[in-house]
């Protein structure tokens, strides 16, 4: 999964990609993107498992399925969140 950090706090999205990877989520570079106004998990249709599994962990995340690629599966931290989004802690965290 690769985090884009559109919430122009710095560390925001590394903070929330350092939990990921600690709960056993396999994590990419983040990156900066586009302001975003919350959470999303952008996903191609070929993730649309892991997606679910992502934002069943993540409370406040909003799946947004992207259909025009394969291999998408995206965590865009918002800036509008009132705060990080929080993993909770799941046993099937096999999202990459």
């Amino acid at each position: 999964m690769n985090p884009v950090d559109a919430t122009g706090r710095p560390g925001a999205a590394d903070r929330i990609a350092a939990d990921l990877r600690e709960r056993g989520y396999e994590i990419g570079t983040v990156t900066p993107g586009p302001a975003a106004p919350g959470a999303q998990v952008r996903y191609s249709p070929d993730n649309t498992d892991a997606a679910g599994t992502l934002v069943e962990a993540l409370p406040g995340a909003r799946p947004v399925p992207d259909p025009t690629g394969s291999r998408v599966l995206e965590l865009v931290v918002g800036a509008g969140d009132a705060a990080p989004v929080q993993a909770v802690p799941s046993d099937d965290a096999d999202c990459d």
